[in-house]
């Protein structure tokens, strides 16, 4: 009887419903509630005893609101506490004090070394194929090493086992598609997708605009692009075996418009042999390029195993091919022409040709193969056990070339060349060049095992201990490192803890960097026998607090001491050394600080708050490898205050808002704190024009002049303070702090249907208020007067992407 009134009710409802006025009446009477369904795979809470780590889900990172259109996976990490970023609108990060270098990025479990395309103005990670991502930036895991201060856990996603989809995506930035489904349904499965920029084509023009006081300052991005594709590939034996494999590429050019400065000098001379004046003309031409590419290349592949739940087996082996190039190249022309019968010069005579040619190369290359199995061991919902074994060939090959060809083609003397006779007799031609190469090939074994055990004491307590032997080996040195790990959580309430951790980590690679913002040259190095693997020790206190409604509150306390950071050698030259290890300083640091961050994760209203003070130093005081003195200094990555607070709203079915605003203490760099202007009483002065109006050349630098020393006791012109030059010290390494940086970012986005899928539209606009965020420094003149200018890369910035969901 229930079934059949069952039954009438639900076809009279449909009938009811297939009429349109009446089906719309109701439609609107009783308006359906949104249904959502949301799951995390990772819930670091009050109750888990893993503390200084935060999970981003890839549906955050495609919420917050983006530069130029792109959902980006390291700009969204720059939000949270303990991380500070790169420079303004760049993707780099720098963790809790730490170096660049110092942070571990990891997609699919194979390390990448370069995150960055467009040189830091976005991330290499496709945000379409990312799962999640998870940021250890202390209390590490004994599962994780071989970096010091942050491990970057990245997992792209399975491909969908039932159903095909598709997307394409259009922005101001770049393209891209995605495709995933079923190749045998219910049992394998793929997930591709592949990106193209054309930043030259409508964001490069763009900036060339906005760059109000100097647009050629675009001209070191003017030709940058970047291409990647990434595959995963997933096989289920069974329920309980599965197989991924996964494939990235990824390329970049970052070369720079060619540079080409002309100066035109002009002087006379009283001949005593011939009593007559010779007017000279001195052309100088430069001409310089910088041509910059690097490339990864990552491949895969991992088993799991799980035939119940308390055991689970993990084994993949895999392949990161690192490969960068950077060139730079100048070309140096100085004509001097010779006029005898004051005709200007077009009817000049050649006396001089001087052609100088000077480029350096820097190759960095990376072959790394890996190899990881591991365990994992659950007893009674009390002991969780990781044992694992991991080990990696890594070979390197760094190298600098530098070239010098001078060429001179000069008169045999001033007379002849106004013989009437034009043969190459009057003619001297000389050549000279010179060479230096700094390149070697390193081999770096890497062995690990580690031992962890998550053990649940009682309720109120709950620990986490383990051990990692570390062993660095190398042609003439083995290096054995311990690195003991423990976390600790005691339960004050329900739902409020207390934590505290201890974990030692080591490094055996170093990236060398110039630090230029363009062109940076980047040299990756292994450890050696001269070259120690670096260390860090770190120690965190916290409190965390689950709230209702998804809502979680953490305050943590660090401080972190490091060993054995490498850096250049002051005033090191790649032409005077024979040896890398001549080149290189190893010296030690410190970093302290405090991190709060509020996050709402459930709900139509979701965003966090997050605030850190922090501060980092270096010391290098050994012999030989002093630097800034021995004296103590700020790191780079030292930033005082760092603020954002980002919201993304949930306005209707269709329609989301995000808005995001941030706050950071601005950036070190070098800049000189003294300047002196020297002056020279000069009384014999013929390389100013004398027989020329002056007036008409104004603002030329006669000091440029290379015959300026030849002719100087030509004219007695009178005792005048003349050649002034500009001369600058430097107190203090990274002494110079940027300008604060904060801006204001929102995105608007709808979700719409049309006939073939869903159409999704992003409107946003990077800094909404338009305020000129500092970059880059550069000594310029302002009223004739010297002037520190500065750079702002990113004003006001509306984009605009569209996505096409099949």
């Amino acid at each position: 009887m229930r079934k059949r009134i069952m039954f009438y009710l639900a076809t009279g409802w449909l009938a009811l419903l297939s009429q349109p006025d009446y089906a719309q009446d109701v439609a609107r009477e009783y308006d359906l509630q949104e249904i959502e369904v949301t799951a995390r795979r990772h819930n670091f809470n009050a109750r888990n005893v893993q503390m200084s780590t935060i999970a981003v889900s890839a549906e955050r990172i495609r919420q917050l609101p983006r530069l130029l259109g792109e959902a980006d996976v390291l700009k969204s990490l720059q939000t949270l506490p303990g991380v500070q970023s790169g420079g303004e609108g760049r993707a780099g990060i720098f963790v809790r004090g730490g170096d660049y270098d110092q942070n571990l990025f990891m997609l699919d479990g194979i390390t990448l070394y370069n995150p960055e395309h467009l040189q830091g103005f976005t991330s290499a990670i496709n945000a379409d194929l990312v799962d999640d991502v998870v940021l250890y930036k202390g209390a590490f895991p004994s599962r994780f090493g071989s970096r010091l201060s942050s491990v970057i856990d990245i997992s792209l996603r399975e491909g969908d086992m039932q159903q095909y989809h598709a997307s394409v995506t259009a922005g101001m930035l770049a393209s891209g598609i995605q495709a995933e489904g079923p190749l045998w349904k219910g049992h394998t499965s793929f997930n591709i997708g592949a990106r193209i920029s054309y930043f030259n084509a409508i964001v490069s023009p763009l900036l060339k605009e906005v760059v109000y006081d100097n647009p050629g300052q675009m001209n070191n991005y003017s030709h940058m692009r970047y291409y990647d594709i990434n595959a995963k590939l997933t096989h289920r034996f069974s329920e309980t075996t599965k197989l991924n494999g996964m494939f990235y590429y990824g390329y970049d050019e970052n070369n720079t418009t060619p540079s080409v400065t002309n100066q035109h000098f002009e002087y006379s001379e009283f001949n005593h042999k011939y009593n007559v004046d010779k007017t000279s003309f001195t052309d100088n031409s430069r001409n310089e390029r910088t041509l910059n590419n690097w490339k990864n290349l990552l491949g895969g592949l991992s088993v799991t195993y799980w035939p119940n739940g308390s055991f689970q087996l993990d084994a993949n082996v895999g392949y990161s091919g690192y490969d960068y190039r950077l060139s730079r190249l100048s070309a140096l022309e100085k004509r001097t022409m010779l006029d005898l019968w004051g005709h200007g010069i077009d009817g000049a005579q050649l006396y001089s040709l001087t052609g100088t040619d000077r480029s350096t190369t820097y190759h960095s290359k990376i072959d790394d193969w890996s190899a990881r199995l591991g365990f994992t061991v659950s007893l009674h919902d009390v002991h969780e056990i990781r044992l694992g074994l991991q080990g990696s060939i890594m070979s390197f090959r760094p190298s600098v070339a530098s070239s010098y060809v001078s060429r001179l083609q000069q008169a045999i003397s001033e007379d002849i060349i106004y013989q009437t006779t034009m043969d190459d007799g009057k003619y001297v031609f000389s050549e000279n060049s010179k060479g230096h190469g700094l390149g070697s090939d390193f081999r770096l074994n890497s062995f690990s095992a580690f031992a962890e055990e998550d053990w649940t004491v009682t309720d109120w307590m709950k620990a986490d201990v383990g051990l990692r032997l570390q062993v660095y080996g190398t042609d003439k040195k083995t290096h054995l490192m311990l690195e003991p790990r423990a976390s600790l959580r005691l339960m004050l309430a329900e739902s409020t803890s207390v934590k505290a951790s201890y974990a030692r980590m080591t490094q055996g690679v170093f990236l060398l960097s110039s630090g230029s913002m363009v062109s940076t040259s980047e040299m990756w190095m292994p450890v050696s026998r001269d070259m120690k693997p670096g260390i860090s020790d770190q120690v965190s206190v916290g409190v965390s607090h689950d709230m209702a409604e998804g809502i979680q509150l953490s305050l943590e306390g660090y401080y972190k001491w490091l060993d054995n950071v490498a850096d250049y050698r002051e005033g090191v030259s790649f032409l005077a050394v024979r040896e890398w290890t001549d080149a290189i300083a190893q010296g030690k640091g410190r970093a302290y600080g405090v991190e709060f961050l509020a996050q709402k994760t459930t709900g139509k209203t979701r965003g966090h708050i997050s605030y850190t003070w922090s501060k980092s130093l270096r010391t290098f005081d050994r012999p030989g490898m002093e630097i800034n003195g021995g004296r103590e200094f700020y790191a780079a990555g030292d930033h005082r205050h760092n603020f954002n607070i980002s919201v993304t709203q949930r306005l209707s079915r269709n329609w989301d808002l995000s808005a995001s605003w941030s706050f950071q203490s601005g950036l070190r760099t070098n800049i000189a704190g003294t300047t002196v202007s020297h002056a020279t009483l000069d009384e014999f002065n013929a390389y100013r024009p004398s027989w020329i109006d002056s007036d008409s050349y104004k603002g030329l630098d006669y000091t440029q002049n290379p015959n300026y020393s030849y002719y100087s006791d030509v004219y007695y012109e009178g005792t005048r303070v003349e050649d002034l030059v500009r001369m600058e010290s430097f107190r203090q390494r990274n002494s110079y702090r940027l300008p604060a940086a904060h801006r204001l970012d929102i995105s608007l986005s709808h979700h719409g249907s049309i006939g073939i899928g869903e159409l999704i539209c992003d409107i946003g606009i990077y800094n909404l208020y338009n305020q000129q965020n500092i970059s880059s420094v550069y000594w310029g003149y302002k009223d004739n007067r010297l002037s520190l200018r500065g750079v702002c890369l990113f004003p006001i910035m509306p984009s605009i992407s569209l996505t096409l969901k099949l």
